[in-house]
C-alpha cells in the first residue's frame, strides 16, 4: 500500500547531523534547468559494494553514473548536491537526510540491479510517495528511450532512501550486473555516459513539464520521519 501525503508547510525535519552534509556543486552553465536542484546518491560506496560479478562493482558503477549526469545537469543550469563523490560509505539514513536538509527540488538514488536468474534483464524505477510517481515514471521513460532495454516497471519500494525522504524522489535501476550482457555494456564509460544523458532527459522531462508537485510532508509525517532518523542513527540500524 503506498503513501500518501497532504500536502501542507513544509518543515525541515532532518537532525541536524554533521554526516548530513552533502558535496555542493554550483551550476556551470546556463539552459534549461536554470534555478533547479537536485541531490544525486551514489548507492553504495566503501565498505558497501552492492552487486559485485567477476570483479566488478555496482558501487564503482553506479558513482561512475552520477558524476557524468552531475557534470550534464549542472552545464544545463541546475545545483547539485552529491551524498558522494568517491568511494566512501554514507548511511541510508543519512542520505535522505541529505535530501531533507538541502530541500532540492528532486532527489534521485542511482543503483545496478542484482539476481539469481542471469536471464533477468531491464529498467525499473522505484517510489515511496504517491506524489513521486510522476518523476519515477519520467525517469523510466527516458531510460527505456534513450537504452533500449526492457521496460520492467515503475515500482512502490519501502526503501530507506526514499521512506523518510520529503521530497520528489526516486530509485532508478540501470540494468542487471547478474546478466552477462548487460554487464559488459554496465562497465563500459561509453555506456555510463549513455545512461547519465538517459537520466539527465528524465530530470529535465520531469521539471519542465509542469507536473512538479509541493515538496512537502504533513507535520505528523515529518515529525514520524525526523524520530525514525534519529533511532536508526542511535542503534546502527540500516533502515
Amino acid at each position: 500500500m503506498t503513501h500518501k501525503f497532504d500536502p501542507q508547510a513544509e518543515q525541515n525535519t532532518t537532525p541536524s547531523f554533521s554526516a548530513l552534509d552533502g558535496i555542493v556543486l554550483e551550476p556551470t552553465g546556463s539552459g534549461p534547468l536554470n534555478g533547479k536542484s537536485i541531490v544525486i546518491d551514489p548507492g553504495h560506496g566503501g565498505h558497501d559494494s552492492g552487486a559485485q560479478h567477476d570483479g566488478d562493482m555496482e558501487k564503482t558503477i553506479t558513482l561512475a553514473v552520477s558524476l557524468a549526469l552531475s557534470d550534464i545537469l549542472r552545464a544545463r543550469g541546475m545545483k547539485v548536491v552529491m551524498t558522494r563523490a568517491d568511494d566512501t560509505f554514507i548511511e541510508l539514513q543519512d542520505r535522505a537526510g541529505m535530501s531533507n536538509k538541502y530541500k532540492p527540488d528532486v532527489f534521485l538514488s542511482v543503483h545496478v540491479n542484482d539476481a539469481e536468474n542471469a536471464s533477468a534483464k531491464g529498467l525499473e524505477t522505484f517510489y515511496y510517495a504517491d506524489r513521486s510517481i510522476p518523476f519515477a515514471t519520467a525517469l523510466l521513460d527516458a531510460l527505456v528511450d534513450g537504452l533500449g532495454d526492457v521496460r520492467r516497471d515503475v515500482k512502490h519500494g519501502n526503501l530507506a532512501v526514499l521512506r523518510t525522504n520529503t521530497r520528489i524522489c526516486s530509485l532508478s535501476e540501470m540494468g542487471f550486473l547478474s546478466n552477462p550482457e548487460s554487464h559488459k555494456k554496465l562497465i563500459t564509460p561509453e555506456y555510463q555516459q549513455h545512461v547519465a544523458e538517459s537520466l539527465a532527459a528524465g530530470i529535465e522531462s520531469y521539471l519542465r513539464s509542469g507536473a512538479v508537485k509541493g515538496n512537502a510532508s504533513t507535520e505528523t509525517g515529518g515529525f514520524v520521519a525526523w524520530i525514525k532518523a534519529v533511532f536508526c542513527r542511535l542503534f546502527g540500524l540500516g533502515c
